[in-house]
């Protein structure tokens, strides 16, 4: 049932953010989400060497999103 509720909320801050930003900004943030399955693999599962297999994509996502922030901040 949370699963369902946080999927639901998901949704719906996503349609209103693509009607209030750039949609490059929303796909941005959104795939910050993926950072978090991979902690939940090291925390959980001991899945480390493929999380750090993978972690250079999720630097290069984080890196993205700020270069972003500060882009944005500067208008």
């Amino acid at each position: 049932m949370a699963l369902g509720l946080f999927a639901a909320l998901t949704t719906t801050s996503q349609r209103k953010a693509y009607t209030r930003t750039l949609c490059s900004y929303v796909e941005a943030v959104q795939q910050v989400e993926i950072l978090l399955p991979m902690a939940a693999g090291i925390a959980w599962f001991g899945e480390a060497q493929r999380v750090r297999e993978s972690a250079l994509g999720g630097i290069v996502m984080l890196l993205g999103m700020v270069l972003l922030a500060l882009a944005s901040s500067g208008k």
